[in-house]
């Protein structure tokens, strides 16, 4: 039955996990289970929940990389399922729908961010409720409630590049391939903000439609700085 269909094969009993998948690994076809597949699964980055109810925040596809708003006006924030608090971390997000209301606005968030949006919270509290963002239809970066000027607006595409200084509480953003306002992470210089302390999550807020994917894995479409990996390395 080797070259049989797929809708032609006999139909699987109950699943145990124990089964082989054929995968190729450094131009090697070989076999591993199904449930060291699904162990990668369950420990990758996604985007997770919202964090005022720990819903989806809206439609959550793709795997768990594309989030879509399913409300009018300004959404709730969504964090993703992994936190870092220390390392130089990179990850990328593409802009799918770009609204009007700053949306999507990505950023990170500590694990009690409440925020409508990212970086409308604090910035650094007991509490660990700050959150930093970059709002999409402006390049403004915003923090604590305040939208600064900062980089360019995002279109349908366009890639936003974000890297993050655990050690040295530094952000930057930047866009298909270059660093908004002359920043350069290898270097540590020109950061959007220095505040971003304790363990963060990616965030991202979707609003009247606004949708986004993320790369949290790589490969990537743009190199991470020297010096930085991937945020699910």
């Amino acid at each position: 039955m080797a070259d049989s269909p797929i809708s032609a094969l006999p139909q699987a009993g109950a699943v145990t996990g124990a089964e082989l998948l054929a995968l190729v690994q450094g131009g090697i076809t070989c076999k591993a289970t199904l449930l060291q597949v699904l162990a990668i699964l369950s420990t990758r980055c996604v985007w997770d929940r919202n964090v005022f109810n720990n819903s989806m925040g809206g439609v959550i596809s793709n795997g768990g990389l594309t989030h879509t708003a399913t409300n009018s006006g300004i959404g709730n924030m969504v964090l993703a399922s992994r936190a870092n608090s220390t390392g130089k971390r990179y990850f990328e997000v593409r802009m799918d729908v770009v609204t009007g209301a700053g949306t999507p606005t990505v950023g990170v968030a500590q694990s009690n961010a409440s925020s409508a949006q990212v970086g409308q919270g604090p910035v650094v509290s007991t509490n660990r409720n700050s959150d930093w963002g970059l709002l999409a239809n402006s390049g403004n970066k915003y923090g604590a409630g305040t939208s600064t000027a900062y980089g360019t607006a995002l279109a349908a595409n366009d890639i936003l590049m974000v890297a993050v200084d655990l050690d040295a509480d530094l952000i930057w953003w930047g866009k298909n391939g270059t660093w908004f306002a002359s920043g350069n992470p290898a270097a540590g210089t020109g950061a959007a903000f220095n505040t971003v302390q304790d363990a963060v999550y990616p965030a991202i807020t979707n609003s009247a439609g606004s949708k986004a994917t993320a790369n949290f894995a790589g490969p990537f479409q743009y190199a991470p700085p020297a010096g930085f990996t991937a945020w699910d390395a």
